[in-house]
């Protein structure tokens, strides 16, 4: 898309995508709306790869064209830092995506305790996918995850239609009090990088 008044160049997503990814991150239509409410649903998105691994179906090693063994452990490795199950995660981070994703804290914990005790791809996907099934369907949870994506810094601001066709609105501002926390990258520009004004 292009605004001719600011001479500006831009690209629109439709709900649920990444920008230049190829899966969607919510199983959502277009719209907005729920495909679905099992655990199915997220067949066609970026967190596919956790349901692969909790049953024990690794990718192959050799690429075939769209799945690999590197490419999977990446995909698990983002899911838990958004989910927040990841072992790494101090206890603010993993209350902060407990309250953005509308989830209770515990299962994010033993979720997280599950991955520390046994570090395998296996659990890690049943860990991912244990958080994946506490989630809300159709549009509430298009928004928690964007919320959670933007506050583990996965994602840049999400903007969501105050109305069809409306004015867009910032969903890291409407962060619950007990989530707040320093945004994610937003899109690419150019960042300010502090110098040292150390002498020798």
């Amino acid at each position: 898309m292009r605004c001719l008044t600011h001479r500006r160049g831009f690209t629109l997503y439709p709900p649920g995508h990444l920008p230049y990814g190829r899966l969607s991150m919510a199983p959502v239509f277009p719209d907005g709306t729920s495909i679905g409410d099992g655990p199915d649903r997220f067949v066609g998105t970026v967190f596919a790869a956790a349901f692969d691994a909790a049953r024990g179906v690794p990718w192959p090693r050799e690429s075939d064209g769209a799945r690999c063994w590197p490419t999977m452990c990446r995909r698990l490795k983002v899911a838990e830092i958004w989910l927040g199950v990841a072992p790494g995660l101090g206890d603010r981070q993993r209350e902060e995506r407990a309250a953005d994703l509308d989830v209770a804290l515990l299962p994010l914990l033993t979720a997280a305790a599950a991955i520390r005790a046994a570090p395998g791809y296996r659990s890690r996907g049943a860990a991912i996918v244990k958080i994946l099934e506490e989630l809300p369907a159709g549009f509430p949870l298009l928004l928690h995850l964007l919320r959670a994506g933007h506050a583990a810094g996965l994602i840049g601001e999400p903007l969501v239609p105050v109305r069809p066709g409306g004015p867009l609105r910032s969903l890291a501002r409407e962060r619950p009090a007990c989530s707040r926390s320093s945004p994610g990258p937003d899109p690419p520009r150019k960042r300010d990088v502090p110098c040292s004004r150390r002498g020798p």
